[in-house]
């Protein structure tokens, strides 16, 4: 995926010991998962991960910068601190949090932040 000028929020994510299945939670895949975030009026906004790891362990809260493929719907959805629940759509969950830090825009095709 080409990142290239796209608007970064500084996150934690946080991913779930227990997967939707009631079985253990499994490892986020950094630079491949496409999860999405759940809003409170139930739209789902889709959203890219960039870090400075390949995978987050299950149980781990890592810092990290996201970019939502609506940023102006996720602007309006998604207040900075609160949790909001996200997933990939099968199995994958956990709870995003945005920073209310200024937001980057990165200008290489690196999907980690330097």
């Amino acid at each position: 995926m080409n990142v290239s000028g796209l608007p970064w929020r500084p996150a934690v994510i946080s991913l779930q010991r227990i997967d939707s299945y009631g079985r253990p939670g499994r490892l986020l895949p950094v630079a491949t998962t496409r999860p999405a975030a759940r809003a409170e009026s139930g739209v789902w906004y889709g959203f890219a991960i960039a870090a400075d790891l390949d995978t987050i362990g299950v149980g781990e809260s890592v810092g990290v910068h996201v970019s939502f493929l609506d940023e102006e719907g996720a602007r309006q959805a998604f207040e900075s601190g609160t949790p909001i629940p996200f997933g990939d759509g099968v199995i994958l969950r956990g709870t995003l949090v945005l920073t209310p830090q200024e937001e980057t825009t990165f200008v290489s095709a690196d999907r980690n932040p330097d």
